[in-house]
């Protein structure tokens, strides 16, 4: 994935530069390469996040969401204890090659902005993407380093529990 050749491109940049890094992963379809295919099992699954009253009248467009092709696929705990698994170990794959990036970066004054454009929702509140509002969908992490000293004269202190829109 991060090849150690891209990092020639940081390299012969004159004055300041951007770059956008983008992982196809961790996306269906799942299939992980070695030596991430087996890294996670069954005791890796947490429980749904899901309760029996969230199928009671929901709204029709909650409602149908929940009755899609992935939704229901998710909603089969034998589905979830087979993609989970490859789900998580596509995201330690792709943190691995973020490390890799992040190390070489880390000698540089870069400034480093990393986000993710959503969650999935992996059978929590009875749906499997990233269809709607709840945290799994929508609570992704936005982390912002800033070498520079002066930043750090106007940064705020560091937010935790993560912060409310």
């Amino acid at each position: 994935m991060a090849d150690i050749r891209g990092y020639q491109v940081f390299e012969q940049a004159h004055g300041p530069w951007m770059a956008h890094i983008s992982y196809i992963k961790p996306h269906w379809p799942y299939i992980v390469p070695a030596p991430y295919h087996n890294m996670f099992g069954p005791k890796h699954v947490p429980a749904p996040k899901r309760h029996a009253v969230e199928r009671e009248n929901p709204h029709p467009v909650y409602g149908a969401y929940m009755e899609n092709k992935i939704a229901t696929a998710f909603q089969n705990e034998d589905v979830r204890q087979k993609v989970i698994p490859a789900y998580m170990g596509l995201i330690k794959q792709c943190d691995d090659q973020l490390g890799r990036i992040l190390d070489y970066l880390e000698q540089t004054d870069a400034m480093i902005v990393l986000t993710s454009d959503h969650g999935d929702y992996l059978g929590d509140h009875w749906l499997g993407e990233k269809d709607m509002f709840h945290d799994p969908s929508v609570k992704i992490p936005m982390i912002i380093y800033d070498p520079r000293a002066q930043a750090m004269q106007h940064a705020g202190p560091p937010v935790t529990p993560w912060s409310k829109a």
